[in-house]
């Protein structure tokens, strides 16, 4: 289970996830938090969590703070839907140019108004949603982003993924920010120094033959020579040469390029060795020493889409069922789950994994395929049940 970034304030990002969940059950989840805002010290950081009496509380870690320092385990409640709640408000001094927002009336409504109330305009806050178990994890993953966006779509054989930045897809990016260039287009970006990579994980359909990822890449001011752009692809780091428009090979990757007076245009095909288990991690990194202010990238029209003329799209109609199942499986005994894959199995998803039904105030009912065993956190939700929802609510989401 991972936490979920669902808010940011104050334009600086942090280069890792700095929350990670150690425990957890039903009703609360623990988890630490790390200095992964800068690769030097930072002058402190604090947390903001609510504890199991419902009482908020603040952690603050300070006193030029190293990179990796990790403060916790903290101990946080969970809401109704198996949701906590956990902010997280940094400082240091060279936040100041990079700040975009003055957050100070936010962190008055924290309980860190007194830890953070000093030096204002160096701060940014990040408030994330941390799964408790894991339905809620599932239902985190499928749930759209305030804009709309579902940064859990997956790319199928018959379904890409396309994002032009118009509308919030950089939160679905890790350190993801979106800027305007001159033609008020927004992109990605802008990368450069203090904000030099942007990383995200891809749902992929894994008997694809091969997957092709194209992006447009955006040169803003005065590159030098010595700037370094890195596509990463799982562990394989490709640096490209975009002084050269042809297409070319690096390793196993065949790529073209093509170069426009301020913007290149990257294709890239993906063999299949890379996502054998159905994740693609796709990172873009620049590496400058000037301010991004003189000298940054970005990147833009980004698609990926899967190569399968020898796969046919299954029939959606393999996940009608006949109603629920408020009871736990018919083939349930003291030494099976709760849930049987017996009885409600997912399809082409392996022998171990059930369709269930978990209901959330905030999506209403959605169908999950999850493990077979992980099935007996149902017994805690009133309206989940084993098997796929009916009546009309919303598709399966694969976890």
């Amino acid at each position: 289970m991972v936490p979920k970034l669902s808010e940011t304030h104050g334009g600086v990002p942090y280069q890792e996830m700095p929350v990670k969940i150690t425990n957890s059950s039903t009703s609360w989840v623990e988890f630490t938090v790390s200095q992964k805002w800068k690769d030097g010290t930072l002058s402190y950081f604090a947390t903001e969590y609510q504890q199991e009496n419902e009482s908020w509380e603040c952690k603050k870690v300070e006193n030029n703070v190293p990179p990796g320092t990790t403060a916790g385990p903290y101990r946080a409640k969970c809401d109704e839907d198996g949701i906590a709640t956990v902010t997280t408000i940094a400082h240091d001094g060279s936040f100041q140019h990079l700040s975009t927002e003055d957050i100070s009336s936010r962190i008055a409504n924290t309980a860190c108004h007194q830890e953070c109330s000093s030096d204002t305009g160096k701060k940014t806050m990040h408030v994330f949603k941390v799964p408790c178990d894991c339905v809620a994890a599932a239902a985190l993953a499928a749930e759209t982003d305030d804009m709309g966006h579902n940064c859990s779509v997956p790319v199928t054989c018959t379904q890409q993924v396309f994002e032009n930045f118009e509308g919030g897809e950089a939160e679905c990016w890790t350190n993801g920010l979106e800027s305007v260039n001159g033609d008020s287009t927004q992109f990605l970006g802008r990368l450069g120094v203090n904000n030099d990579v942007v990383f995200r994980t891809f749902q992929v359909p894994e008997e694809a033959p091969k997957l092709i990822l194209e992006f447009d890449f955006y040169d803003i001011g005065d590159r030098m020579p010595h700037d370094v752009f890195i596509l990463q692809i799982e562990n394989v780091e490709l640096e490209f040469d975009f002084g050269i428009s042809s297409p070319g090979q690096i390793g196993n990757f065949v790529f073209d390029i093509v170069n426009y007076s301020s913007k290149s245009h990257v294709n890239v095909t993906i063999p299949q060795s890379y996502y054998e288990d159905g994740q693609l991690y796709i990172s873009f990194k620049v590496v400058a020493d000037s301010s991004i202010d003189d000298d940054s990238y970005g990147v833009d029209n980004f698609k990926l889409r899967a190569d399968c003329t020898s796969r046919r799209e299954l029939d959606q109609e393999q996940y009608g069922w006949k109603g629920p199942v408020q009871e736990p499986s018919f083939h349930f005994d003291d030494d099976g789950y709760y849930c049987s894959a017996e009885d409600f199995p997912c399809e082409g998803e392996g022998e171990d994994t059930v369709y269930v039904c978990h209901y959330s105030a905030r999506t209403g009912y959605q169908t999950f395929c999850i493990p077979e065993e992980d099935s007996e956190v149902l017994r805690f939700y009133k309206n989940d049940y084993c098997g796929p929802c009916v009546g009309g609510y919303g598709g399966v989401n694969m976890q």
